[in-house]
Formats: structure tokens, C-alpha cells, sequence
């Protein structure tokens, strides 16, 4: 070989062993800020969505809650309380506050308010059956229909249903 050759070679040897150390610097880089950076990252987004989800599945209202008399903690939605103030309501405006939304839309096969169709077969149950139905409950339809209502409010919103059937 001559000597130029050799110098070429050398050179050549050179720059692949300084185009290894720049990757490997690069790498050893963004290993180091990928570590660091995307851990506190994922640490804080775990943090976020454990905080959201313990928000979600709080309840409303604790035993402690009651037993003191109060309403719910500082931080918690605020709960509906009927009180005797709801006696004084009339029929379609308990129907408008705990009714309305699944009674107007048909939702989950509820009859729809007006549907006269829909409320004949239960119409001739009558209505202390109807009572009893929305006093336990059935199928999407919760106990007491989702409120808080006594079992006189709730008449005076089953019979204001079966007159808006036309029943």
C-alpha cells in the first residue's frame, strides 16, 4: 500500500469512529431525556386520570354525612333534597324535576308523556299499581323513579300522566 492509500484508509477509519461517538452521544441523549422527561410525564398523567377517576366514583353522600345532618362535603356536586317545599309543587312540575327525561324521549322503552297507546295496558293496572311500580322500580327505571318524592307526589305525577294520555 502506499502511503496515501494509507492516509486515505486512516481518514476514512477516523471519520466512522467519530460518526459512531456523535451517534452514540445522540442516542445516550435522547435515552437520558426520554427517561427522565416521558417518566415524571406519565407519572403525572397516571396522577391526573387516578384524581379524575376517585372524583367519579365518590359518593355522593357518606354515612357520616347523614348522621351529622349535612347536606354533602365542600367539594362534592350538589344533591337535589326534596323537602316538604316539594309538596307544595304541582304534578307537572315534580314530572319536569325528576320524570322529564325519559318520559319525554321514550328513553330505555319508557312511555312517552301524551302516548296514549303507550299507557293503556298500564292504565288498567290502575294507579295504585303504577305506584307501587315506580315505588320499587322497573327495568331502567330506578326506585322511586330516581327522586326523592313520597309516595303522595308520586301518585300526583302518575295520574297527571294518565291525564296527559288522555286516560
Amino acid at each position: 500500500m502506499t502511503t496515501s492509500v494509507k492516509n486515505e484508509f486512516s481518514v476514512s477509519v477516523l471519520l466512522v469512529i467519530v460518526w459512531l461517538a456523535v451517534v452514540g452521544l445522540i442516542y445516550l441523549f435522547v435515552l437520558s431525556m426520554a427517561k427522565d422527561g416521558f417518566g415524571k410525564n406519565m407519572e403525572r398523567v397516571n396522577q391526573q386520570v387516578e384524581a379524575g377517576l376517585q372524583a367519579r366514583i365518590k359518593p355522593v353522600m357518606t354515612l357520616e354525612d347523614i348522621t351529622a345532618g349535612s347536606s354533602a362535603s365542600a367539594n362534592t356536586a350538589p344533591v337535589m333534597v326534596i323537602t316538604s317545599a316539594s309538596a307544595s309543587k304541582s304534578a307537572d312540575q315534580l314530572y319536569a324535576g325528576a320524570c322529564l327525561a325519559c318520559h319525554d324521549t321514550g328513553a330505555a322503552g319508557a312511555p312517552k308523556l301524551g302516548d296514549s297507546a303507550a299507557w293503556q295496558s298500564r292504565a288498567a293496572m290502575g294507579v295504585n299499581a303504577l305506584v307501587a311500580t315506580v315505588v320499587s322500580g322497573k327495568g331502567a327505571m330506578p326506585p322511586n323513579g330516581g327522586s326523592a318524592y313520597s309516595e303522595m307526589e308520586l301518585r300526583s305525577v302518575v295520574e297527571y300522566m294518565l291525564n296527559q294520555a288522555g286516560l
